[in-house]
Protein backbone atom coordinates (compact mmCIF):
# COMPACT_ATOMS: atom_id res chain seq x y z
CA UNK A 1 0.00 0.00 0.00
CA UNK A 2 1.33 3.19 -0.91
CA UNK A 3 1.36 6.34 1.45
CA UNK A 4 -0.24 9.10 0.31
CA UNK A 5 -0.49 12.60 1.81
CA UNK A 6 -3.26 14.01 3.63
CA UNK A 7 -3.01 17.45 3.45
CA UNK A 8 -2.44 17.47 -0.27
CA UNK A 9 -4.99 14.27 -1.03
CA UNK A 10 -7.72 16.92 0.90
CA UNK A 11 -6.83 19.61 -1.18
CA UNK A 12 -6.59 17.64 -4.81
CA UNK A 13 -9.61 16.30 -3.81
CA UNK A 14 -11.30 19.57 -2.40
CA UNK A 15 -10.43 21.07 -5.98
CA UNK A 16 -12.12 18.05 -7.75
CA UNK A 17 -8.92 16.34 -8.74
CA UNK A 18 -9.88 12.64 -9.40
CA UNK A 19 -7.04 11.71 -10.24
CA UNK A 20 -6.50 12.41 -5.71
CA UNK A 21 -9.78 9.54 -5.68
CA UNK A 22 -7.80 7.05 -7.80
CA UNK A 23 -5.02 7.48 -5.37
CA UNK A 24 -7.27 7.01 -2.38
CA UNK A 25 -8.75 4.12 -3.59
CA UNK A 26 -5.70 2.84 -4.74
CA UNK A 27 -4.04 3.16 -0.98
CA UNK A 28 -6.96 2.45 0.86
CA UNK A 29 -9.61 0.68 -1.37
CA UNK A 30 -8.36 -3.32 -0.11
CA UNK A 31 -9.09 -1.62 3.66
CA UNK A 32 -12.22 -0.55 2.44
CA UNK A 33 -13.15 -3.52 1.19
CA UNK A 34 -11.89 -5.79 3.71
CA UNK A 35 -14.35 -3.91 6.71
CA UNK A 36 -17.39 -4.18 4.04
CA UNK A 37 -16.64 -8.21 3.54
CA UNK A 38 -17.03 -8.44 7.25
CA UNK A 39 -19.72 -6.18 8.29
CA UNK A 40 -21.79 -7.32 5.05
CA UNK A 41 -20.77 -11.25 4.79
CA UNK A 42 -23.97 -12.29 4.37
CA UNK A 43 -24.77 -9.73 1.67
CA UNK A 44 -22.57 -10.52 -1.59
CA UNK A 45 -24.54 -8.72 -3.71
CA UNK A 46 -24.35 -5.60 -1.79
CA UNK A 47 -20.94 -5.37 -1.34
CA UNK A 48 -19.78 -3.57 -4.45
CA UNK A 49 -22.47 -1.21 -4.43
CA UNK A 50 -21.46 -0.22 -0.85
CA UNK A 51 -18.03 0.07 -1.73
CA UNK A 52 -18.90 2.82 -4.57
CA UNK A 53 -21.05 4.41 -2.45
CA UNK A 54 -18.06 4.91 0.55
CA UNK A 55 -15.83 6.15 -2.63
CA UNK A 56 -18.87 8.24 -3.38
CA UNK A 57 -19.26 10.01 -0.20
CA UNK A 58 -15.23 10.81 0.26
CA UNK A 59 -15.26 12.32 -2.99
CA UNK A 60 -18.59 14.66 -2.41
CA UNK A 61 -17.92 15.29 1.53
CA UNK A 62 -13.99 15.78 1.01
CA UNK A 63 -14.75 19.39 2.88
CA UNK A 64 -15.97 17.96 6.37
CA UNK A 65 -12.29 16.23 6.73
CA UNK A 66 -10.12 18.07 9.13
CA UNK A 67 -6.49 16.92 8.59
CA UNK A 68 -5.30 19.04 11.78
CA UNK A 69 -7.68 16.58 13.52
CA UNK A 70 -7.76 12.91 12.15
CA UNK A 71 -5.92 11.14 9.63
CA UNK A 72 -7.40 10.47 5.98
CA UNK A 73 -7.37 6.62 6.64
CA UNK A 74 -9.29 7.06 10.28
CA UNK A 75 -11.51 9.21 8.55
CA UNK A 76 -12.31 7.08 5.99
CA UNK A 77 -12.83 3.61 8.18
CA UNK A 78 -15.54 6.03 10.03
CA UNK A 79 -17.31 6.23 6.82
CA UNK A 80 -17.44 3.17 5.65
CA UNK A 81 -18.47 1.52 9.21
CA UNK A 82 -21.49 3.75 8.67
CA UNK A 83 -22.27 3.06 5.54
CA UNK A 84 -21.81 -0.53 6.27
CA UNK A 85 -24.85 -0.02 9.32
CA UNK A 86 -26.77 1.98 6.81
CA UNK A 87 -27.00 -1.21 4.33
CA UNK A 88 -28.18 -3.40 7.18
CA UNK A 89 -30.66 -1.30 8.42
CA UNK A 90 -32.28 -0.40 5.41
CA UNK A 91 -32.41 -4.35 4.61
CA UNK A 92 -33.87 -5.17 7.84
CA UNK A 93 -36.00 -2.91 7.27
CA UNK A 94 -37.45 -3.75 4.05
CA UNK A 95 -36.86 -7.32 5.02
CA UNK A 96 -39.10 -7.16 8.04
CA UNK A 97 -42.02 -5.63 6.44
CA UNK A 98 -41.92 -7.92 3.61
CA UNK A 99 -41.81 -10.84 5.82
CA UNK A 100 -44.85 -9.85 8.18
CA UNK A 101 -46.83 -11.62 5.10
CA UNK A 102 -43.99 -14.60 4.29
CA UNK A 103 -41.99 -15.90 6.95
CA UNK A 104 -39.54 -16.65 4.46
CA UNK A 105 -39.09 -15.25 0.66
CA UNK A 106 -36.22 -15.15 -2.13
CA UNK A 107 -35.01 -12.67 -4.77
CA UNK A 108 -32.47 -13.44 -7.09
CA UNK A 109 -29.33 -14.93 -5.29
CA UNK A 110 -30.97 -13.08 -1.73
CA UNK A 111 -32.92 -15.49 0.89
CA UNK A 112 -33.97 -14.75 3.86
CA UNK A 113 -35.69 -16.29 6.78
CA UNK A 114 -36.84 -14.85 10.84
CA UNK A 115 -33.67 -16.30 11.65
CA UNK A 116 -31.50 -14.39 9.35
CA UNK A 117 -33.19 -11.23 9.99
CA UNK A 118 -33.13 -11.46 13.57
CA UNK A 119 -29.26 -11.99 13.04
CA UNK A 120 -28.89 -8.76 11.02
CA UNK A 121 -30.83 -6.94 13.62
CA UNK A 122 -28.34 -8.10 16.10
CA UNK A 123 -25.70 -6.74 14.00
CA UNK A 124 -27.30 -3.22 13.57
CA UNK A 125 -28.22 -3.18 17.50
CA UNK A 126 -24.46 -3.91 18.38
CA UNK A 127 -23.02 -1.51 16.05
CA UNK A 128 -25.36 1.55 17.40
CA UNK A 129 -24.90 0.85 20.98
CA UNK A 130 -21.17 1.16 20.44
CA UNK A 131 -21.69 4.63 18.40
CA UNK A 132 -24.27 6.02 20.63
CA UNK A 133 -22.64 4.97 23.86
CA UNK A 134 -21.41 8.33 24.75
CA UNK A 135 -24.96 9.32 25.20
CA UNK A 136 -28.08 8.91 27.55
CA UNK A 137 -30.74 6.79 27.48
CA UNK A 138 -33.27 9.84 26.95
CA UNK A 139 -30.47 10.99 24.23
CA UNK A 140 -30.22 7.91 22.64
CA UNK A 141 -33.89 7.61 22.23
CA UNK A 142 -34.69 11.02 20.90
CA UNK A 143 -31.14 10.41 18.36
CA UNK A 144 -32.49 7.05 17.56
CA UNK A 145 -36.10 8.35 16.80
CA UNK A 146 -35.19 11.88 14.69
CA UNK A 147 -32.08 10.30 12.50
CA UNK A 148 -32.92 6.15 12.08
CA UNK A 149 -36.82 6.62 12.20
CA UNK A 150 -37.53 10.11 10.87
CA UNK A 151 -39.56 11.10 13.66
CA UNK A 152 -40.20 14.96 13.30
CA UNK A 153 -39.69 17.11 15.87
CA UNK A 154 -42.69 17.94 16.95
CA UNK A 155 -43.58 14.27 17.25
CA UNK A 156 -40.72 13.83 19.56
CA UNK A 157 -41.52 16.70 21.25
CA UNK A 158 -45.04 15.39 22.14
CA UNK A 159 -43.13 11.43 23.17
CA UNK A 160 -40.60 13.11 25.34
CA UNK A 161 -42.55 16.28 26.81
CA UNK A 162 -39.89 18.28 25.79
CA UNK A 163 -40.10 21.68 24.03
CA UNK A 164 -38.56 21.67 20.40
CA UNK A 165 -35.92 24.11 22.22
CA UNK A 166 -35.16 21.31 24.57
CA UNK A 167 -34.58 18.96 21.28
CA UNK A 168 -32.84 20.88 18.90
CA UNK A 169 -30.30 21.06 22.21
CA UNK A 170 -29.93 17.38 22.70
CA UNK A 171 -29.24 16.11 19.21
CA UNK A 172 -27.22 19.18 18.79
CA UNK A 173 -24.88 18.30 22.08
CA UNK A 174 -25.55 14.41 20.78
CA UNK A 175 -24.07 14.67 18.06
CA UNK A 176 -21.17 16.71 19.36
CA UNK A 177 -20.15 13.84 21.84
CA UNK A 178 -20.39 11.07 19.20
CA UNK A 179 -17.97 13.23 17.48
CA UNK A 180 -15.54 13.25 20.31
CA UNK A 181 -15.68 9.50 21.10
CA UNK A 182 -14.73 8.65 17.71
CA UNK A 183 -12.49 11.31 16.96
CA UNK A 184 -14.44 13.24 14.46
CA UNK A 185 -13.65 10.51 12.18
CA UNK A 186 -17.47 10.65 10.87
CA UNK A 187 -19.02 12.84 8.38
CA UNK A 188 -22.30 13.24 10.38
CA UNK A 189 -23.50 15.26 8.01
CA UNK A 190 -23.92 12.87 5.39
CA UNK A 191 -26.34 10.93 7.51
CA UNK A 192 -28.53 13.17 9.95
CA UNK A 193 -27.95 17.01 7.94
CA UNK A 194 -26.43 19.56 8.96
CA UNK A 195 -28.32 20.31 12.65
CA UNK A 196 -26.33 23.52 14.05
CA UNK A 197 -28.34 25.72 11.96
CA UNK A 198 -31.81 24.28 13.72
CA UNK A 199 -30.65 24.79 17.19
CA UNK A 200 -32.90 27.73 18.70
Amino acid sequence: MQNIDDKDIYKRLLNGDESALVEVIDCYGSLVKKIITYKLNAHKDLQDECLNDVFLAIWTNISSYDYKKSSLKNWIIGITRYKTVDYLRKIYTINKNHCLSKSTWSNENLSYTDENLEKIHSSIEKELEQILSPLSEMEKEIFISRYLEGASIDEISVKSSLTSKEIYNKLFYSKKKIKRKLKNVVNFRRITGDESNERQ
